[in-house]
């Protein structure tokens, strides 16, 4: 289906020590997949809007670009939402979460965060969940029709926990639920969606519309210029992850 799909969570090796010792060696296997890298270095500008709607509220919308660039070691990634708060972010193949960094383009951060309002962490776009520690596996599921395997993910850093639906196919993960803990047999806190994909001129495949919701909340994210190329690593370009704040 997706041959040639640019994984915007593209992946690692597992991590040496990650928590995988109770479950099955084709789960380990599947999810080795799901984060190591595709052999293929390569990039994408994404350009478009995020709409932001609560309760008993108007829907707010600001223009959002997403950068991301897999290059042989790491994935990186920027996000800039109004022109005035921007996010790099970064993922070490081989480090798992331990390897995720987020770093605001303001000294100090954002005290009035406009993704945080929105119900988005900068590293939910560049999917840093799936380097969670994998904590069990569950029934097959299908989402839109797609037939998915089912993980837990533990934050290793916290008690979250993450259940990910991912594609049997494409081994990207298309619904996403977070709990505060490890009580997932409740309603989650968010859930992230994928709801539309695009394929590209040169056949890269890049999610251009997600969903995120929780109680009260909704947030979609609308990408409506996306360019994605195959990365020359002795020639790479220059404007994907150097995009500039305007409005401070």
């Amino acid at each position: 289906m997706l041959k040639r799909f640019f994984v915007i969570a593209a992946a690692s090796v597992l991590a040496a020590g990650t928590a995988l010792s109770a479950v099955a060696p084709d789960a380990i296997a599947f999810m080795s997949q799901v984060r190591r890298p595709t052999g293929q270095q390569s990039y994408a500008k994404m350009d478009g809007v995020v709409r932001h709607l609560r309760k008993g509220a108007d829907t707010i919308e600001y223009p959002l670009y997403f950068g991301i660039m897999l290059t042989e070691k790491r994935r990186l990634s920027q996000i800039i939402v109004n022109n005035a708060e921007g996010y790099n972010i970064g993922q070490s193949y081989s480090s798992g979460n331990e390897g995720t960094t987020v770093t605001p383009m303001r000294d100090g951060g954002y005290q009035q965060s406009i993704l945080g309002n929105f119900g988005i962490r900068p590293e939910d776009l560049s999917m840093s969940f799936l380097y969670w520690n994998v904590f069990a596996e569950e029934p097959k599921s299908s989402f839109r029709t797609v037939d998915c395997r089912v993980f837990l993910l533990k934050n290793p850093q916290s008690a979250e926990m993450a259940r990910a639906y991912i594609s049997e196919d494409s081994l990207f993960p298309v619904k996403v639920e977070f709990f505060p803990n490890d009580k997932t047999d409740i309603d989650p806190e968010r859930t992230m969606e994928v709801e539309k994909f695009k394929k590209t001129d040169n056949d890269f495949w890049v999610p251009t519309q997600l969903k995120l919701y929780g109680p009260g909340w909704r947030t979609q994210v609308v990408f409506e210029n996306v360019t994605a190329e195959n990365l020359d690593p002795k020639n790479p370009p220059t404007d994907v992850l150097n995009r500039k704040i305007i409005n401070e």
